[in-house]
């Protein structure tokens, strides 16, 4: 008789977590870019940098509702395992090895939680640094842009080094069509319109 292999239910829910965080951390970034470009209305930008602002606005929004379908289809899986429960709700039957991002690949989420702070997309209750106050200059606006778009592709890499095998393979698929970052090529074409001088991300 095959022996059960089971997880402390705790265990199981952080490595859903985990997986959770990446996503929330890539939707997070797209839209503190976009709350940030909008700021370059205000910087007399030439209609080729409008265009090239709104077409980014496009493909980011996009792209994260292919990251909603990407996290309501982890939910579905995930909601799998609860029904294997043991009788005390501690532990849980493995139905399938659960992805697990390696180690080597998670990016810092700190440092990402602090680009969030600076750029006003996170606030702290009565805005003790004057956030709210800051003038940005289209030197900050672009610095910043860059990080935050390096911050979604550390985020994709994270999840495509996972495995996802049985009951995980749709999940699996569509961390692939979202591992092309659309929105990078427009970001890119954004920077460009500023005389940015980079790479675009190579994922």
């Amino acid at each position: 008789m095959m022996k059960t292999k089971m997880i402390k239910t705790e265990i199981l829910e952080r490595r859903f977590k985990k997986l959770h965080t990446m996503t929330e951390f890539a939707r997070d970034s797209c839209k503190a870019i976009v709350l940030h470009a909008d700021r370059l209305a205000n910087l007399m930008p030439t209609e080729e940098q409008k265009s090239a602002h709104k077409n980014m606005i496009i493909s980011i929004n996009e792209w994260c509702d292919n990251l909603d379908i990407l996290d309501s289809t982890m939910k579905a899986t995930e909601t799998m395992y609860y029904k294997h429960l043991s009788a005390d709700g501690m532990n849980c039957e493995v139905i399938e090895s659960i992805p697990v991002c390696p180690k080597g690949y998670m990016p810092n989420t700190f440092q990402m939680t602090e680009a969030f702070y600076r750029v006003g997309y996170y606030a702290i209750e009565g805005d003790p640094f004057k956030i709210s106050e800051r003038e940005y200059t289209t030197a900050d606006i672009m610095k910043d842009i860059q990080e935050l778009n390096t911050n979604v592709v550390l985020c994709l890499k994270a999840l495509i080094n996972a495995s996802y095998n049985g009951i995980w393979e749709s999940t699996g698929l569509l961390v692939n069509r979202l591992y092309d970052f659309e929105p990078n090529v427009y970001i890119y074409k954004l920077l460009k319109s500023y005389n940015v001088d980079m790479e675009e991300e190579i994922l």
